[in-house]
């Protein structure tokens, strides 16, 4: 029974697609450091806003757990006690020296990881990734959609812009990329480069029509996509633009990873993380930051 237990580790991920493939690329590094463990990957539907599972075709390769847990009133619930408070950080140190739970964010965390590690309750996203694990992350995201549902990039001189919108409309501590920047940055793009079509993705491709159309003039043309097929369709367009989301950064890894030369650009604010992500993107001269 002791051993079955240690067999055992639990990935837990809070968050949308952009956080769940993050507990995706660590479960690959595990599976290749114990290749013996049983991988689980939890689904937490608690955060900020509720989030919904977008990995579960995973379901072959780890066992998927999705915890309905999102409470909206928890912001509001500050009735902790100070003891407990206190016993629960005596709880998690223990757990975290003993390396039976641990966060594993960054790389340097994800290296103390131990054979008898049971739980990581992180966000993982400042670990490097390495190009096998890509490579094995990008075969399967492609291979989960038909084949039929992908765009047709292969006329030269497509943008697509991914345009990140959703809880970031409604949350005080982040925002989205404003309109007036995008479209200045993305028509720029398209000047530079002959470019006559944009093709647009969003998490909220309603708002996103209603704040770029007349931005974009007649260049751009709206797509009504499952998230998949979204990510898919910018991995292999000729420019791909993102904004302030871990989406885009995913993107730019999976592009990058294609082709070295593909171009690229991200807001400024997101250099840190892919850096981070994979250190080989200092030497990238097709990556644009705006």
């Amino acid at each position: 029974m002791t051993f079955y237990i240690f067999n055992n580790i639990y990935i837990h991920s809070w968050g949308g697609l952009g956080s769940q493939l993050f507990a995706y690329s660590t479960a690959e590094y595990l599976g290749q450091r114990y290749p013996k463990k049983q991988i689980s990957i939890v689904l937490h539907s608690s955060g900020v806003t509720k989030r919904a599972p977008a990995i579960d075709f995973l379901g072959e390769k780890y066992r998927i757990i999705v915890k309905d847990d999102f409470d909206d009133n928890s912001k509001n619930n500050t009735n902790v006690s100070k003891s407990r408070l206190i016993l629960k950080q005596i709880v998690k140190t223990i757990m975290e020296k003993s390396h039976l739970v641990l966060e594993g964010n960054s790389t340097l965390e994800q290296g103390k990881i131990k054979p008898w590690t049971l739980v990581l309750r992180g966000h993982y996203s400042y670990a490097e990734i390495s190009k096998n694990t890509l490579k094995i992350m990008a075969k399967k995201i492609e291979s989960s959609i038909q084949p039929g549902l992908r765009d047709n990039f292969k006329k030269a001189g497509y943008i697509g812009l991914h345009y990140r919108l959703g809880d970031l409309i409604k949350l005080d501590n982040k925002s989205h990329i404003k309109p007036d920047l995008i479209s200045t940055y993305v028509l720029q793009v398209a000047k530079d480069n002959h470019i006559n079509d944009i093709h647009v993705y969003s998490d909220d491709l309603v708002l996103a029509r209603n704040l770029l159309s007349d931005k974009l003039n007649d260049l751009a043309f709206f797509n009504e996509a499952d998230i998949w097929v979204a990510v898919v369709n910018l991995m292999h367009s000729d420019y791909f633009i993102g904004t302030n989301s871990k989406i885009s950064v995913w993107i730019i890894l999976f592009r990058l990873l294609n082709d070295p030369n593909s171009w690229n650009a991200i807001p400024l604010s997101m250099k840190e993380n892919l850096e981070k992500i994979w250190p080989q993107i200092f030497i990238s001269k097709n990556i644009f930051y705006y």
